[in-house]
């Protein structure tokens, strides 16, 4: 599983340096078309090298998904991931799915159509739908690259504690079958299961740096707790222990080899139960930082949606000819921008977790739509139609508030944070009220 999981890293950077290439090369022959209205012969090559170069893309991210689908297998027959783990890995797959759009292969016959069409406004519109599929492509592409690396640390940690548990109880046997032993006849096979002990284990310290590693960009602390760990004079005891274990069984020395499996066994109870340690500070160190990451982006959607409600107040009874008509198209132009830079910031989180849901997605879309018409309505000196569409855009604001609320109750799994489910429970009440969550929540929030 680690060299296949290594292997699809490799792979996904080099379709997204690949990625790179084509949409740079498109993007060449668009700006020369703008220049001349009709391509040379070179250039309608190059097009058709692009659209074959995407075609073999498309076929590399299917074999990336048959690829996740042999490590979902093989870790859960082997029983290596916990079920959320497996959940995350089946959500990578059908993120790879999403990759291959539709979309992208409608554009790619579009602009195979379009160069042998001797029009230069078809070919330009083909090249644009082209262009913008690529780099959609080449975001989903990015964004699985981030997710996976974040889901390879958490599998990592995840096949570390399930290994040292396993061996921790294989070791345990070991030595209480030894202890038992009054003669050495059982010897020779004991000694081969204590070799096969002591192979497990330094692969698993091999397994520790490799976790070390992969939790540093998420979580410092708990990656430098586990490096100083693997460094530690009890994880080389363990190692010690095992080889003398091994020995005395190979000798027939039944007394001595007790000793040293008993040894070797209590090492590994200690040396587990500081993994789990770590392991638990990862995930909460991570779920924390990344819930208190959504609550920031809660706390501008409620402050939004206060001010829009506000807004909404103050423009409903105006007549055609209020001066204070400009004063609200600005103060709307003013939250449009602030809900630009929550979508900023919700794009950049997309990047990291699954957290982001069709759900948050759409309600934010919504919510667009209706500042935009919102701000058209005051434009055209029409206060009562704005105060309707900006009575819409509330209506958003709040499903996408509830819907990032959802996501830190995921998060930190139904109340790890202190007072949680209290403060959700209260604000799926407010959420059924008729005003919404808008000023009180904000309250509750801050």
């Amino acid at each position: 599983t680690e060299e296949e999981e290594d292997l699809l890293e490799e792979d996904l950077n080099e379709m997204l340096r690949g990625l790179e290439e084509i949409n740079d090369a498109v993007e060449e022959v668009e700006l020369r078309l703008l220049k001349t209205e009709e391509l040379e012969w070179e250039d309608r090559q190059t097009l058709r090298q692009s659209v074959e170069k995407m075609r073999k893309k498309l076929e590399e991210v299917k074999a990336l998904q048959e690829a996740v689908n042999q490590i979902t297998e093989q870790a859960e027959k082997h029983e290596l991931f916990s079920s959320d783990l497996m959940e995350k890995f089946k959500n990578l797959n059908e993120l790879l799915q999403d990759i291959v759009s539709p979309e992208m292969l409608e554009s790619m016959m579009g602009l195979n159509d379009a160069m042998e069409s001797l029009s230069s406004d078809e070919l330009m519109k083909a090249l644009k739908d082209f262009q913008g599929n690529s780099a959609a492509m080449e975001g989903q592409l990015d964004r699985f690259i981030e997710i996976f690396k974040r889901i390879r640390a958490e599998q990592k940690m995840d096949e570390l504690v399930t290994r040292l548990d396993n061996l921790t109880e294989q070791q345990e046997k070991l030595a209480s079958e030894v202890a038992t032993e009054v003669d050495d006849e059982n010897s020779g096979r004991l000694s081969t299961q204590q070799d096969r002990n002591r192979e497990e284990y330094e692969r698993l310290k091999d397994l520790m740096k490799e976790t070390s590693d992969a939790m540093e960009p998420f979580a410092l602390m708990p990656s430098g707790e586990l490096k100083r760990l693997s460094k530690s004079e009890n994880v080389e005891k363990i190692s010690d222990k095992m080889q003398e274990a091994q020995n005395s069984l190979r000798r027939g020395n039944m007394e001595r080899a007790s000793e040293s499996t008993e040894d070797a066994s209590e090492n590994l109870r200690s040396l587990q139960t500081e993994v789990n340690d770590i392991s638990e500070s990862f995930r909460t160190q991570t779920a924390d930082a990344m819930a208190e990451r959504f609550e920031k982006v809660l706390r501008n959607t409620l402050f939004i949606s206060k001010e829009q409600e506000q807004l909404r107040t103050d423009t409903r009874d105006l007549p055609r000819n209020s001066p204070r008509l400009g004063q609200m198209a600005s103060r709307q132009q003013m939250l449009r921008d602030q809900l630009s830079q929550l979508i900023s910031s919700l794009m950049i989180l997309s990047r990291e977790t699954f957290a982001i849901t069709p759900e948050m997605g759409k309600a934010i879309g919504r919510t667009s739509v209706g500042m935009n018409e919102s701000l058209t309505k005051l434009e055209e000196r029409n206060g009562s139609e704005s105060a309707r569409k900006q009575n819409e855009t509330v209506e958003a604001l709040n499903e996408a508030a509830l819907a990032i609320l959802a996501a830190m109750e995921e998060i930190r799994q139904s109340g790890s944070a202190s007072g949680f489910e209290r403060f959700l429970e209260r604000m799926n009440q407010m959420a059924s009220a008729q005003e919404g969550i808008n000023a009180q929540t904000l309250q509750l929030a801050l």
